[in-house]
């Protein structure tokens, strides 16, 4: 979500389910309004040889209805180049 300051983890499966301990609670702004969401520690790494883990903080949400569990924020994108192509269907992200 690239108008996502913060990288977002489903709070119910995600969080949960790796036992991870929410470290503080902030109120986020969304498109509905905000709300109070607790914030985890945690790493980011693309499944691929060499590339770095970044470490960060990502809120707990509800994305039960959508159909992924994690969203990537600014915070990630900012150590990559991103590439989005629309009207070529194609996307490209590199750390």
């Amino acid at each position: 979500d690239t108008g996502a300051t913060h990288s977002c983890i489903d709070e119910e499966t995600v969080a949960q389910l790796l036992k991870l301990i929410a470290r503080d609670k902030q109120k986020v702004g969304n498109a509905g309004g905000s709300s109070e969401q607790f914030l985890y520690d945690a790493g980011f790494k693309l499944p691929l040889p060499s590339t770095p883990i970044i470490a960060l903080q990502v809120f707990g949400i509800d994305l039960k209805i959508q159909p992924y569990k994690a969203l990537i924020g600014r915070d990630v994108l900012k150590f990559s180049n991103f590439i989005y192509s629309g009207t070529s269907n194609y996307w490209s992200l590199i750390l």
